[in-house]
């Protein structure tokens, strides 16, 4: 018996017990590869050296003093780097424990500017549907996710909402980008005018919608716009870039891309690796300076806020993305990563949109292409895919909600880079014949799995976003589910998995599989195959997404050869060193060492 208030009551969840480089380990010695980076936070994967060094260091020399008494030498060397770093006139960093704490304090923020400035009516905030910011109740009341809001409801602060700038439900046919970027933005002038000019202190958004709608970019020239009427109706600008920024897309900062600087920016989850509880406050100097020339303080603070410990984390994680270079890397593989996804998912009749930047991509799963209609909430697609990724050892982020506007749960599905080699050999190949032990296999620097919606009302069905970072994930997580691999000790699950297969020209159900595979009599002839008609096999409208069968039993060395073959190729050059212990340097040095390993293990 549990004494932990768990988030989901009833269930038994394992017991995590150690990680190191993409994998984390539970009481009973089962690898789970973390393709989800736990909630998009683990960048650089488990263990690594430089930051544990880090902490180690810190650990001895001081671990906490309260930021009433003390500043810290780590807190300021942390701080330095965040403003060198910063969009153009961000002058200050508040130190924070997460990213909702981050939203919390900007809000105060920005109330409190308006106050030192002697315009105390400006009092409302306006944010976007189909958001999220957090969970406490600030950065609840600033979400529009209507599904967590609702049981909180009288606790939350006034807060307006106006409609995403989401190109692939809202834009109009034969609208262009801009033109419809620019309706979107008037949005906002629109509501402040209804509000009453002189009444509204901020604007809150996030650069690319992440979690909620599935890594949504918003359409060009948007955000200029936004930055536009921001500044001719004195509101602040808040970007929330606890998800979508540090690295994640390209560059340091989402709104680089954007080429406009916020009054305030959230950023929290990679900053610190998830090697320490830390977000921070980025604030203009035009705010730091009301303060400093008003009361003198900003009235609001966390007992953990700046501490060391987190600092040295954070410090030693930001280090190691500009020492080793990976903004760069995080572009050219997620142009790669694009590519590869147009190529295998641009003309899948569920696949509605293909969308993100850098390494924070989406593809968004549809019931029906045509009509963009979402899937039937009574399917529980995200359930069943978390259910199913976590009996083979992969981690995903699913949530799911009901949707009342539309009729079910459309989902976005991460997916990821495709190794070069053998395509070739590959293509020529049936469907029948790729799903045997030698089918292309690939990975991806650190997938964010999270189930949310594409509602702009709030609601959230279904979606799984990718994002970048340092851990990998194989190539396509319907492809995983589908043909039920067997988990190498490295990278994929050993357990099989229910399903319809073919095999010895009979036919075997997926309740008849495991008992006949535990007799002993359910042994494969050559390459199985998968049966022809997924609606039969499943059930279910996804098909070919969540089909599933075995490859034969003695393919387990071959395969993960072929497993470590893709791993190396495909992340050499966006993973300098490997956290779990391997520092050579080159790709084939590293398949090697790993063949070595393996060798001796099998």
């Amino acid at each position: 018996m549990t004494h932990i208030l768990h988030r989901q009551i009833g269930g038994t969840l394992p017991v995590a017990a150690g990680g190191s480089g993409l994998e984390i380990v539970d009481s009973t010695g089962k690898r789970y590869l973390d393709a989800s980076g736990g909630a998009g936070v683990s960048c650089l994967g488990h263990g690594h050296p430089a930051v544990t060094a880090a902490l180690h260091e810190q650990l001895d020399r001081l671990a906490y003093a309260h930021t009433g008494f003390f500043t810290t030498e780590v807190a300021e060397k942390l701080a330095d780097r965040l403003i060198a770093d910063a969009p153009q006139g961000i002058s200050h960093a508040y130190l924070v424990s997460g990213g909702s704490e981050a939203i919390e304090a900007a809000l105060k923020m920005a109330r409190q500017y308006f106050i030192e400035r002697g315009e105390p009516k400006r009092r409302h905030v306006i944010a976007r549907r189909q958001s999220y910011h957090g969970n406490t109740l600030g950065a609840l009341a600033a979400g529009g996710n209507e599904w967590r809001r609702a049981p909180f409801s009288p606790l939350l602060i006034e807060t307006h909402h106006i409609a995403p700038c989401f190109a692939y439900r809202f834009q109009e046919p034969g609208e262009s980008e801009e033109a419809y970027g620019r309706r979107a933005a008037n949005a906002l002038e629109a509501r402040i005018l209804e509000l009453g000019e002189g009444t509204v202190m901020a604007f809150v958004a996030e650069t690319v919608v992440g979690a909620t709608a599935g890594t949504v970019p918003a359409a060009k020239g948007y955000f200029k716009r936004i930055r536009e009427i921001c500044d001719r109706h004195g509101v602040l600008l808040i970007l929330d870039e606890v998800m979508c920024g540090m690295g994640r897309t390209g560059t340091l900062h989402a709104c680089e891309q954007e080429g406009m600087a916020p009054d305030l920016m959230t950023i929290a989850k990679g900053l610190g690796g998830g090697y320490e509880p830390i977000g921070a406050v980025l604030l203009g100097r035009h705010i730091y300076e009301s303060f400093a020339n008003g009361s003198g303080f900003f009235q609001h603070g966390h007992t953990y806020m700046g501490h060391p410990m987190a600092c040295a984390a954070g410090l030693a994680v930001q280090e190691t993305i500009r020492r080793d270079n990976l903004l760069a890397n995080v572009r050219i593989q997620g142009a790669l990563l694009r590519r590869r996804l147009g190529e295998r998912f641009g003309n899948h009749p569920h696949v509605g949109d293909i969308r993100g930047r850098g390494l924070f991509q989406a593809i968004e799963l549809v019931e029906e292409r045509s009509t963009k209609a979402p899937f039937d909430p009574a399917k529980k697609l995200h359930a069943r895919v978390k259910k199913a990724a976590m009996a083979r050892g992969l981690m995903v982020y699913p949530m799911g909600g009901h949707d009342r506007r539309h009729t079910g749960r459309p989902c976005a599905a991460g997916a990821a880079l495709h190794r070069h080699r053998s395509r070739d050999r590959r293509d020529r190949r049936s469907p029948g014949q790729r799903a045997g032990r030698r089918f292309g296999l690939a990975t991806i620097p650190d997938t964010i799995g999270r189930v949310r919606s594409i509602d702009p009302h709030g609601h959230r069905p279904f979606s799984l976003a990718a994002g970048g970072g340092r851990c990998l994930f194989h190539r396509r997580l319907p492809e995983l589910l589908r043909r039920g691999l067997h988990r190498p000790r490295h990278l994929l699950c050993r357990r099989p998995v229910r399903a319809r297969w073919r095999s010895a020209g009979r036919q075997q159900s997926r309740d008849q599989l495991p008992r006949r595979a535990a007799q002993g009599t359910a042994r494969p002839h050559g390459r199985a195959t998968p049966v022809r008609s997924p609606r039969a096999v499943t059930g279910d409208p996804v098909g070919p997404l969540l089909q599933v069968f075995r490859p034969r039993p003695d393919g387990d060395r071959p395969l993960r050869r072929t497993v470590l073959s893709a791993l190396v190729k495909s992340s050499s050059a966006y993973l300098p060193s490997c956290p779990g212990g391997l520092t050579v340097s080159s790709a084939s040095e590293k398949l090697d060492l790993l063949k070595q390993r393996e060798g001796g293990r099998s």
